[in-house]
């Protein structure tokens, strides 16, 4: 939710991009947007379990580079969906070792977390150079999942500037099969998390990603987008990183809306993988005002 009074939304477009499903509610152009792939070689400090916390909140400095804004020098969402990655992976490192996204049992096991759904939204676009203070932490959901949460915040201010959850599984990266989070795990989540619960966004905010309409690509409210995944967007798990989906689905959303609105908020649910040299296809549609 954002700090001042929202402008009147434009009709929601959702992209559907090879099982994964982008819901992108667009603004008023002067209301938000967001930002692009980001890896800030942090000198010392930069990177840190937060004060008071006990290491069971990890923050990172970060600010934004030149060519991690558009053309109106605000953050894309792209680069803020890779500074919370890079958060996390940090996190990671800091808990685990340089190197690991995860614990030593999870890799003996041939095992690596995976995100599933994910929900940014966007209090306000930051723009090129701007100093940004990156937060996160994670809870245990379920045997088979974890969530990690971030907010993003103005370093010099404290201001808020984004919010965002996200849920994890464990898979087999021989397999590629979905697994129960190890027992051994138990331990961390008593030790790492927040004692209490904490939530970046309201728990169950943003519902779920709708299905696209039938026959949508045939439609004249909706367009069509294909494109074939790169090796420049195979991340360590052999498959196309989380945030190539966002780019992919804006992609396809036309230079009309694209060039007069802000992007505020998206909602992902990541339903299989795409792997190198699959070719994808994105559909946007207009629904319309309280549709999907």
């Amino acid at each position: 939710p954002a700090a001042s009074a929202e402008p009147e939304a434009s009709p929601e477009r959702v992209a559907f991009v090879a099982g994964v499903a982008v819901k992108a509610l667009l603004t008023a152009q002067d209301a938000v947007s967001t930002c692009s792939p980001p890896h800030v070689d942090s000198p010392t400090g930069r990177r840190r379990f937060k004060k008071g916390s006990g290491g069971r909140i990890y923050e990172e400095a970060f600010t934004l580079r030149c060519y991690e804004v558009g053309k109106c020098g605000q953050a894309k969402m792209m680069t803020i969906a890779n500074l919370l990655q890079e958060c996390a992976a940090d996190h990671a490192q800091a808990l685990w070792g340089e190197g690991n996204w995860c614990p030593l049992t999870m890799k003996e096991q041939h095992l690596a977390w995976a995100m599933s759904k994910q929900r940014i939204v966007l209090d306000r676009a930051p723009a090129w150079g701007s100093e940004l203070l990156v937060e996160t932490w994670f809870h245990e959901n379920s045997r088979v999942s974890a969530r990690r949460d971030w907010v993003v915040r103005d370093a010099k201010t404290g201001e808020r500037v984004a919010g965002a959850t996200s849920t994890w599984i464990a898979f087999n990266l021989q397999t590629r099969r979905l697994v129960r989070i190890p027992a051994e795990l138990k331990g961390c989540f008593e030790t790492c998390c927040p004692e209490d619960e904490m939530w970046a966004l309201p728990a169950g905010g943003g519902g779920g990603v709708p299905d696209p309409p039938e026959g949508a690509a045939a439609t004249e409210a909706c367009t069509l987008a294909a494109q074939r995944v790169r090796r420049s967007d195979i991340d360590m798990n052999g498959h196309a990183n989380n945030v190539c989906y966002v780019e992919w689905a804006l992609e396809d959303v036309p230079q009309g809306v694209y060039d007069s609105c802000g992007l505020r908020e998206v909602s992902i649910e990541f339903k299989r993988e795409a792997n190198y040299g699959d070719v994808v296809e994105s559909v946007a549609c207009e629904l319309g005002e309280g549709a999907g």
